[in-house]
């Protein structure tokens, strides 16, 4: 009884501890070039498309560049702006400067998911 017991105790210390390792433990593990697909307030609703794209710098440094569409009436065609910000992985998120803090909810070599943990607004992005 007391053996069994303990190899139960043991399988779950095992399978909870598996369980709860982060998708992302460091920079290099986001770390190159993604394209925002879409924005969604959760992972089954209606996506916004967006036109942005995200610099994970090895170095912490994070660029965030969008297509800024009022300038068409001005120029005749969108305009790139960029802005650049900090970040980290910590505890599994990555922690930016100025633009908060994203919860990892997903993620694979070709797209990650994201939730801002400011906004709730989840980020679909995909590895370019």
């Amino acid at each position: 009884m007391i053996k069994s017991v303990l190899r139960w105790g043991i399988f779950l210390c095992f399978f909870t501890s598996a369980a709860a390792q982060p998708l992302i433990q460091q920079r290099s593990d986001i770390a190159g070039n993604w394209v925002i697909e879409g924005t969604a307030l959760n992972l089954t609703g209606k996506r916004s498309p967006e036109t942005s794209k995200w610099t994970f710098g090895k170095d912490g440094v994070l660029s965030m560049t969008s297509l800024y569409m009022f300038s068409e009436t001005l120029t005749g065609g969108g305009r790139e702006m960029t802005i650049t910000d900090t970040y980290d992985v910590t505890e599994g998120k990555i922690v930016t400067g100025r633009s908060g803090t994203f919860e990892v909810i997903e993620k694979t070599p070709a797209a990650m998911t994201l939730k801002s943990l400011s906004s709730s607004l989840h980020y679909f992005l995909k590895k370019k």
